[in-house]
């Protein structure tokens, strides 16, 4: 086997487990009826979801300021929903992008990949293997920076009030320049095993990244015309039952 596909598979092994490890922290603290008996302050939401117990101090802090997030338990405590069933399948599916991203951006720039397009040479060699792992770091970088804007809301558009929150502008900007120089600099190439970057790459990572953004958009789309057509299901229900009485 070479070092090329040896290093490949080791990848791919590893997203493989970071996945299947979010997937069983997903089945086990939403679904899982043991977890319900331990006495942890994560739990499952009576609601669907998971819900985090309160101390007596936070919880009339948050019963003052957001009493929407509260709710009881089955033994009377007060509980704060921090995620929700449509959360975990929301953190198994960006994961999974971002996994399949990050590995093909990887395999386009190795030689001798799968998929290979950038790559200058045929054979492994440094300078390829080199521009390879800058690629995937910068790629996974990205994708970071495009799902801190899907996290702003469940529903609303991540091209809603986009530059309205000024310090996650200057977090962006300072993510993303700090990551400028571990690129360029000379001192922090040769500590992060990085090369510089054209243009073209850029270009390359920051469309693949993207990706998730515009995703998340058409799932938020699809999101909030499930949601319609649910708050206008009791309404239609109880107009056809006032017509049937008043058949009657």
């Amino acid at each position: 086997m070479t070092t090329t596909a040896h290093r490949f598979r080791k990848a791919l092994g590893l997203a493989a487990l970071g996945l299947a490890a979010l997937l069983l922290l997903a089945a086990t603290s939403v679904h899982a009826p043991a977890l319900a008996a331990v006495d942890l302050p994560l739990k499952p939401s009576p609601n669907g979801g998971t819900a985090l117990r309160l101390g007596q101090h936070f919880e009339r802090m948050l019963a003052d300021r957001f009493p929407a997030l509260l709710e009881q338990n089955h033994e009377g405590t007060a509980m704060v929903v921090v995620l929700l069933n449509e959360d975990w399948i929301r953190l198994a599916c960006v994961g999974l992008l971002m996994m399949v991203g990050t590995i093909g951006v990887l395999d386009a720039y190795y030689p001798g990949g799968m998929i290979t397009l950038f790559a200058t040479g045929t054979a492994p060699n440094a300078a390829d293997e080199a521009l390879a792992r800058t690629m995937a770091f910068t790629t996974l970088m990205m994708y970071q920076l495009f799902d801190v804007y899907n996290c702003r809301s469940r529903r609303r558009s991540a091209f809603i009030g986009l530059l309205e929150n000024k310090w996650l502008l200057v977090a962006i900007a300072f993510s993303l320049g700090t990551h400028i120089l571990v690129v360029y600099v000379p001192a922090l190439q040769a500590a992060f095993h990085t090369m510089p970057l054209s243009l073209r790459d850029w270009a390359v990572s920051i469309a693949v990244a993207s990706a998730l953004l515009f995703a998340m958009e058409i799932a938020k789309v699809a999101l909030r015309a499930r949601d319609v057509r649910r708050a206008a299901a009791p309404a239609s229900a109880g107009a056809a039952v006032g017509s049937y009485r008043a058949a009657e």
